[in-house]
């Protein structure tokens, strides 16, 4: 999807980095609504949302001068969580796909999402209500209009899917490198606790169903992040589940708590440095240094425009 839009309008490099930024700021605004829902309360809301600028979700809008294309994906992700509309969501699902694949696996999530909020935030409805509705039945739309369209392409001009860094080798290389613990980490960083919260909620309440349909849609993007190179990127895909932990647990915090853990989330966020694992771990710096060799690399792309 990114390199038909650049051939569209004539985009170079830079302006597809530029476009990029604009996704990250999309994906910010997206999120604090989000936060804001989930945590009834614009301070907790607004900590959390600023601290996704210092995980690879939130960063890599700014950071991606190699232009992976990962902010295209991301923001439509927080957009397909954002809007209620059948359409919006159904364009959201089609471009994150064709963007990475990866997205198709994190719409469990987004599908838990629309459903905790089709009861107005009181947990996760039962099936009927689950998948008899606007939003899922425009998030399957989405899913089957891309798997259509893909096939067509594949038939029509044999366009596959590069495979060559993807299977039970890269699981092996990780462990035999003990890279599993550095790719969770790198991943959400802080934001882990605000999955846990929910599940840790779910589990103290008993609500095993509810339990079951969260660990069922984390299932796989942890599943693909584990046999491929690159587990940071791919379990970045799992930010969405912790706005929904965040809105699972947050009826049984008081403010003061719910405020708290998102100070610790975001001076988590702040603080920890910020790497990449793809093979090797690769140093994105602290946010000062991050800032100061994206602005760097940028002159440098204007340079030679």
């Amino acid at each position: 999807m990114p390199p038909l839009l650049a051939r569209v309008f004539h985009l170079n490099r830079l302006g597809i980095w530029l476009l990029e930024v604009m996704l990250g700021l999309l994906l910010l605004i997206g999120a604090y609504h989000l936060l804001r829902e989930a945590l009834c309360d614009r301070t907790a809301a607004l900590l959390t949302a600023h601290g996704l600028c210092f995980v690879y979700f939130g960063y890599a809008a700014i950071y991606d001068i190699a232009i992976s294309f990962d902010p295209f994906a991301y923001a439509a992700l927080v957009s397909a969580m954002w809007s209620r509309r059948s359409v919006v969501i159904a364009v959201c699902v089609l471009a994150g796909a064709f963007t990475d694949e990866r997205f198709v696996l994190a719409t469990g999530v987004v599908l838990l999402w629309h459903g905790w909020r089709a009861t107005g935030g009181q947990g996760l409805p039962g099936l009927r209500v689950l998948l008899l509705r606007p939003a899922p039945l425009a998030l399957a739309a989405g899913v089957l209009a891309y798997g259509g369209l893909r096939l067509a392409l594949i038939t029509a001009f044999g366009l596959q899917t590069h495979t060559a860094a993807v299977g039970l080798e890269c699981l092996r290389y990780h462990l035999l490198n003990e890279h599993l613990p550095l790719g969770l980490l790198t991943s959400l960083e802080t934001y882990w606790l605000l999955l846990g919260a929910g599940v840790l909620t779910l589990l103290l309440a008993r609500r095993w169903r509810e339990l079951g349909l969260l660990l069922l849609a984390l299932t796989p993007v942890v599943t693909a992040a584990l046999i491929v190179f690159d587990p940071t990127r791919s379990l970045a895909y799992l930010t969405p589940a912790t706005l929904l932990g965040a809105a699972l647990a947050r009826p049984a915090l008081p403010l003061r708590a719910a405020r708290q853990l998102a100070m610790v989330v975001w001076l988590g966020a702040l603080l920890l440095p910020s790497y990449i694992l793809s093979q090797k771990l690769v140093s994105a710096g602290s946010w000062s240094h991050s800032a100061l060799g994206v602005a760097q690399k940028v002159a440098h792309l204007v340079g030679r425009h």
